[in-house]
């Protein structure tokens, strides 16, 4: 990433002596990253070099808007220190703010609690220490290194490029049709919004090489080695899928913890994570092992892992209300709308017939949730697109309806992506509040601010429009 971003630099600036200049900020971020992050206590992992990584790319900003000022005051005639002290001193105020607005969008992260906030917490704060640090060596460290390596004619003459010929007559031309300027925008910004039913949507997204994950049960096992027996036939068949070169490498777990995919907690099931080859076709695979590991005595749910976070497939759907036999006869209903819809498998419920039910078979519940009876009605997804299932879910569940008195409460991966979604859109808008109240301090001004942040919204089309071409998911 910093080798990309020099070579970016260079590209534009064609001389060696900036690019130097302004290139020292990212060793010197980083490091100074490394510190704070020592006396904090902080560790190195998968989310904090993430921050470093995306750090590298903006700790540059701040010392290229210092050199280009500072070269600039050296054209017009000024010596070297002269350049060095004004150039800094000008654009001060400016790159302070720009850092202060970038950092203000990270710190409603730092309120947000459960996974999300586990998840983006660490990240923000490794962002926040390298661009304080990159702020500091851009008012300092650049301008010496600036006073003693900028000269005349070490840079490229930026009128005179093409890019900046082509932005000024578009800017006119802009300037000249306001209207229309501010009409296309908008039309941008309401289009790019219709976008995203097309995109695909999901709690955590896949990592790495592509995972499954085996869940083999078998119900009622008097110990432990009936599983592993069962256990024995599945890694069986698996081994000769990996000789065949048809999955890399599996591994097996037996209880453990049910985080991230490594085990289910439990004593009768046991959990293969199956790592496939980079372009294997997941789906298919999947389908090809639910047919092929399936034996007498076991069940086997065969689903697409996350490989680094929460699993992002279970499907729970509880229903509650005081009538015993409504909430049977509606887990049933939908249990069986739901085990003919595409995208799901091992649809179930844990409604369990009633020994003390005048030996007519009804159904009755086995748990209360919140005083009240209720019934689990659980699953797993296997499509990529969880957004889609859901809405099919709901419109599944609409078409059967619920009895009066019965209501019905979404867990599982629905309830997971609703909360961080919305979780994630306040911490958004106080980011937003945040950037402007910085702005309002540092231009002294209350409507000015308001320039800069409707230019916000704008940045759903690359965003949104990016996700639906790539089809990653939101």
């Amino acid at each position: 990433g910093a080798v990309l971003a020099v070579m970016v630099i260079f590209a534009f600036l064609l001389s060696v002596r900036p690019t130097l200049v302004t290139s020292i900020s990212i060793p010197a971020s980083v490091l100074a990253a490394f510190i704070v992050m020592a006396w904090q206590g902080m560790s190195l992992n998968l989310l904090t070099l993430g921050g470093l990584a995306i750090a590298v790319g903006r700790v540059v900003d701040d010392s290229i808007v210092v050199m280009e000022n500072i070269f600039r005051h050296i054209q017009l005639g000024d010596d070297r220190w002269t350049a060095a002290l004004n150039g800094t001193r000008e654009v001060t105020v400016p790159i302070v703010t720009s850092t202060m607005t970038t950092i203000a969008v990270f710190a409603p992260l730092g309120i947000i609690g459960g996974f999300i906030g586990v998840i983006f917490v660490p990240f923000a704060l490794t962002v926040t220490y390298a661009l304080l640090a990159s702020l500091l060596i851009a008012l300092t460290v650049v301008p010496v290194l600036g006073s003693m390596l900028i000269k005349q004619g070490n840079h490229r003459d930026w009128q005179k490029a093409w890019p900046t010929r082509t932005y000024a007559s578009l800017l006119q031309w802009s300037l000249a049709h306001k209207g229309r300027t501010l009409l296309v925008a908008v039309a941008l910004f309401v289009g790019s919004i219709a976008l995203v039913p097309l995109i695909p949507v999901s709690f955590f997204p896949s990592m790495g090489a592509p995972l499954l994950r085996v869940e083999v049960a078998v119900p009622g096992a008097a110990s432990a080695d009936v599983l592993v027996q069962q256990l024995d036939q599945v890694e069986a068949t698996l081994e000769q899928a990996r000789l065949g070169r048809a999955v890399n490498v599996y591994q097996s777990n037996i209880g453990g913890s049910p985080m991230f995919g490594m085990g289910s907690g439990r004593l009768d099931t046991a959990t293969v994570l199956v790592q496939l080859p980079e372009g294997t076709d997941v789906e298919a695979t999947a389908a090809a092992f639910r047919r092929d590991l399936a034996g007498q005595g076991r069940t086997i749910t065969v689903s697409q892992s996350s490989g680094g976070g929460p699993e992002s497939n279970n499907l729970e759907l509880t229903l509650r209300g005081d009538d015993q036999a409504a909430l049977s006869t509606a887990a049933m209903n939908i249990t069986t709308a739901l085990q003919k819809m595409p995208g799901l498998i091992n649809v179930r419920n844990d409604v369990a017939t009633s020994p003390t039910s005048q030996g007519n078979g009804s159904q009755a519940p086995i748990s209360r949730v919140d005083g009240q009876r209720a019934v689990t009605v659980s699953g797993t997804i296997t499509e990529r697109n969880t957004g889609a299932v859901q809405r099919q879910v709901q419109q599944t569940v609409d078409q059967v309806g619920l009895p009066a008195g019965v209501e019905l409460v979404t867990g599982g991966v629905f309830a997971d992506i609703n909360q961080a979604f919305s979780q994630m859109a306040i911490a958004m808008l106080m980011g937003v509040a945040l950037v402007y109240l910085v702005m309002v301090v540092s231009q002294r001004s209350l409507v000015t601010p308001f320039v800069i942040v409707f230019s916000l919204p704008l940045a759903t089309v690359g965003a949104l429009g990016g996700l639906l071409v790539t089809q990653r998911t939101l």
